[in-house]
C-alpha cells in the first residue's frame, strides 16, 4: 500500500514540473515549414513560446511537431499529419513543404506524411518525432544534373559579359557619340544654310521685281514702235458729223454727253511682245488712262535702271533665273539636311541599353529557317518573313523594353489587321535567332540569343539558384 502511494506521489510531482526551458532543436520545429515562415518556428531564447499563427494561443515549443494537434488552426504540426483535417495557414493548399536542399523544393499533401513512402528526396516527410529517419537523403545526387546546368549557365554569362565589355559597350558608346556629333554638325549646317537661304530669297524677290519692271518697259517699247509704224486713225470726235447725227444730238442733248465704255485691253505674254505678236495693240490708243500708266512704268524703269534694249532685258531675266536657281538649290540642300538630321535624331532616341551595348545589333540582320519560310530580324529596324522571292513585312520597330523588341504596323493580314512581331533577347554567346512561333494569327514571337542579354543581375540570380543546391 505504501509503495502504491509513493508511485502516485512521484507521478503527481512529475506532472507538476513545467516544460524544460532549454532551446528546442530547430530541425524538429521547422520540419515541413516553408522558408518564408521559418522564423515563426525558430525558438531564439529560453522560455519562448510558440504563437499559433491564426489564433490567439501560445504553447511551449516542445509541443511543435510532436504529432499532436494543439493549435486549432493546425499550425503547430507543419511536419506531421496530426492536423491534416484542419485549415493550415502554411500554404494555400495546406500542404507539407519539402525543403529538398541541393534539389528542387516542393509541397506534398499531408496525407503523404509518415505514410511509409518517401515523397521528399531529403526524407523529411517520413522523419518520425522519435528522430528515427526512415528515408535516406537523395537530394544531392538528384541535384547533380541541375547543378551542372547552372554551373554551365554561370560560365556562359561570365564569358558573355567579357565579350560585351570588350566588343559591344565600347563600340556602342563610340558610335552613339558619333551620332551626337553628327546631329550637332547637321544642326549648325542647317542654321547657316537657313540664313543664306533668307538672303537668297530676298535677292530672288528683288531680281524678280526688277525683271517685272523691265518686262513692262519692254512691252511699252514694242507698243511704241508698233504705234509709230501704224497710220493714225481719226477718232469718233474728229470725224465730220452727218446732218442726221446733228439733228439727233439736237433732239437728244443727253445722248451726246454719254461716254461709251470700251473693254479693258488684253495684253499678251512677254514672249509675244518680244516677237511683235500683238494683234490688239491698236486698242491701246483707245484707252488713254491705261496708256499713261504704261508710260509711267516706262519712265520709272528708265530712271532706275536705264535699260534701253531687248538684250538688256534678256540679261536681267537671266540674272533673275540664276537667283531663282540659287534659292531653289539651297532649299533642296536644306531639305536633304533636315531629313538626315531627323534620321539621326530618331536613332538617338532608341533604347540601346544602359551602356549602349545593343547598338552593334542595329547594324546587322539575322535569319532563321523554319519550314518553307525564312524569318529575318533587323534589330531596331524591321522584321520580315520571306519565301522564295517574295517578302512579307511583319512589322517596323516600335520600342525596346526589358530585352523585348516590339515590331508593329506590318503588312495587312486578312480579318486581323496589321501584322506584328515580338523579339525576346536571351543570354547566349552568339547573336542568332533560335526560335519562331505564331501563337495567334499574324502575331509572331521570336527568340534571339545574344551576349547583350547577359547581365550582372542574371549572373547573381543564377549564383543564388546554385547556392540553394550546394549549400
Amino acid at each position: 500500500m505504501k509503495i502504491l502511494v509513493g508511485i502516485l506521489l512521484i507521478a503527481a510531482l512529475l506532472m507538476a514540473i513545467p516544460y524544460s526551458h532549454q532551446l528546442v532543436d530547430k530541425e524538429i520545429t521547422t520540419r515541413g515549414v516553408p522558408q518564408d515562415l521559418v522564423n515563426y518556428y525558430t525558438q531564439t531564447k529560453e522560455g519562448q513560446e510558440f504563437n499559433c499563427l491564426t489564433i490567439k494561443k501560445r504553447i511551449p515549443f516542445e509541443l511543435v511537431n510532436d504529432d499532436y494537434c494543439d493549435c486549432e488552426d493546425g499550425s503547430d504540426e507543419p511536419g506531421t499529419n496530426a492536423c491534416s483535417n484542419s485549415e493550415s495557414p502554411l500554404s494555400k493548399q495546406s500542404k507539407f513543404f519539402c525543403r529538398n536542399r541541393n534539389y528542387k523544393p516542393k509541397y506534398i499533401s499531408y496525407s503523404k506524411v509518415n505514410d511509409g513512402v518517401c515523397d521528399c528526396c531529403d526524407g523529411s516527410d517520413e522523419n518520425l518525432p522519435s528522430g528515427k529517419q526512415v528515408c535516406p537523403n537523395t537530394c544531392k545526387e538528384l541535384g547533380k544534373e541541375i547543378v551542372s546546368s547552372l554551373e554551365k549557365e554561370i560560365d556562359t554569362i561570365k564569358q558573355a559579359l567579357q565579350i560585351v565589355q570588350s566588343e559591344y559597350i565600347n563600340y556602342g558608346k563610340a558610335k552613339y557619340n558619333e551620332l551626337e556629333s553628327e546631329f550637332k554638325n547637321l544642326e549648325n549646317e542647317i542654321n547657316e544654310k537657313s540664313k543664306k537661304s533668307e538672303e537668297l530669297k530676298k535677292k530672288k524677290e528683288e531680281m524678280e521685281t526688277v525683271e517685272g519692271l523691265e518686262r513692262e518697259m519692254l512691252r511699252e517699247k514694242k507698243r511704241s514702235e508698233m504705234s509709230q509704224q501704224t497710220p493714225e486713225q481719226p477718232t469718233e470726235e474728229e470725224k465730220p458729223k452727218t446732218e442726221e447725227q446733228t439733228e439727233t444730238n439736237t433732239e437728244n442733248p443727253e445722248s451726246s454727253e454719254k461716254v461709251v465704255e470700251e473693254p479693258t485691253p488684253v495684253y499678251q505674254e512677254d514672249e509675244e511682245v518680244t516677237n511683235f505678236k500683238l494683234p490688239d495693240l491698236l486698242q491701246l490708243f483707245t484707252q488713254p488712262i491705261q496708256f499713261i500708266k504704261h508710260i509711267i512704268s516706262l519712265l520709272r524703269l528708265k530712271y532706275f535702271h536705264n535699260i534701253k534694249s531687248n538684250n538688256e532685258f534678256k540679261t536681267m531675266k537671266t540674272a533673275a533665273e540664276e537667283a531663282r536657281k540659287e534659292f531653289n538649290d539651297i532649299e533642296n540642300e536644306l531639305s536633304d539636311l533636315r531629313n538626315k538630321r531627323d534620321e539621326v535624331e530618331k536613332k538617338l532616341k532608341v533604347n540601346y541599353g544602359p551602356f549602349k551595348e545593343l547598338f552593334k545589333l542595329s547594324e546587322q540582320c539575322f535569319n532563321i529557317q523554319q519550314r518553307q519560310y525564312t524569318y529575318e530580324v533587323c534589330p531596331f529596324k524591321d522584321a520580315n518573313q520571306k519565301e522564295n522571292y517574295s517578302s512579307v513585312l511583319l512589322g517596323r520597330f516600335k520600342e525596346m523594353n526589358d530585352n523585348v523588341m516590339k515590331f508593329e504596323d506590318g503588312q495587312h493580314c486578312w480579318k486581323v489587321g496589321a501584322r506584328k512581331a515580338i523579339v525576346r533577347l536571351l543570354c547566349g554567346l552568339e547573336n542568332k535567332l533560335v526560335k519562331v512561333d505564331e501563337p495567334s494569327t499574324c502575331e509572331y514571337h521570336l527568340d534571339m540569343e545574344t551576349p547583350c542579354a547577359c547581365t550582372e543581375e542574371l549572373l547573381n540570380k543564377k549564383q543564388q539558384d546554385l547556392d540553394t543546391f550546394t549549400k
